[in-house]
């Protein structure tokens, strides 16, 4: 589980973002009761520049990453937003990242740990 509040205590803002229009990000956010702003980003630019799009081809069935019984065809080819995380100091430099298919998969904690260090906060 992530602590919000400790993210908070070193200044850092968490923000998600994904290729969804701003309806959908809200929804989703809002049955998930998160505690950070949800931005949509549906040109798929953003998620472009950081390398963190994903295309699920026409035909896929979206079953195994959706909850039970809410599967679903994909009927043409679609991006979408890789779950990736990225910690970004003040002056715009990705300080650490993580990527799907990444040898070491960053934990909340781990970036916590980073970003205490950025700050001069241990």
């Amino acid at each position: 589980m992530v602590d919000f509040d400790a993210f908070k205590e070193v200044d850092v803002q968490i923000l998600g973002i994904s290729v969804d229009d701003a309806f959908s990000q809200k929804t989703f956010a809002d049955s998930l009761g998160l505690q950070f702003p949800v931005l949509s980003d549906a040109d798929a630019t953003v998620t472009h520049l950081y390398a963190a799009e994903k295309l699920i081809r026409g035909g896929t069935d979206m079953a195994p990453f959706m909850q039970p019984g809410k599967g679903v065809q994909v009927t043409k080819n679609r991006l979408i937003a890789s779950q990736a995380f990225f910690l970004i100091d003040k002056q715009g430099m990705v300080r650490g990242r993580w990527l799907p298919g990444d040898r070491h998969p960053m934990a909340s904690d781990e970036m916590l740990e980073m970003a205490r260090s950025l700050a001069g906060k241990p």
